[in-house]
């Protein structure tokens, strides 16, 4: 079985349409997940509860997760942009 652990939101779409193996382009899904992983660094917590099971994603979750990015000045504005960047569930 395919784990969802920081699959890109094309992936994820692509499983709930009844594909056993994700196709998407592997630059995008590899960007999000190198973002998402990013994204747990800075904000000390796990994605996995943006996964809300096999055929979709909580983007409320992961937009409480990137505002609170935001907030954290200890990083520069630029990191927090790339990242965010990142994340872009519909790039």
């Amino acid at each position: 079985m395919y784990r969802l652990i920081n699959t890109a939101p094309e992936e994820v779409n692509e499983l709930g349409f009844g594909k056993i193996d994700p196709s998407s382009t592997f630059s995008l899904a590899e960007t999000f997940s190198i973002g998402l992983t990013l994204l747990d660094v800075a904000t000390l917590s796990d994605s996995q509860n943006i996964y809300k099971n096999q055929k979709s994603l909580d983007y409320d979750i992961l937009e409480t997760r990137l505002k609170e990015l935001d907030e954290k000045e200890e990083y520069s504005r630029l990191l927090r942009a790339i990242i965010r960047n990142m994340c872009e569930v519909a790039p």
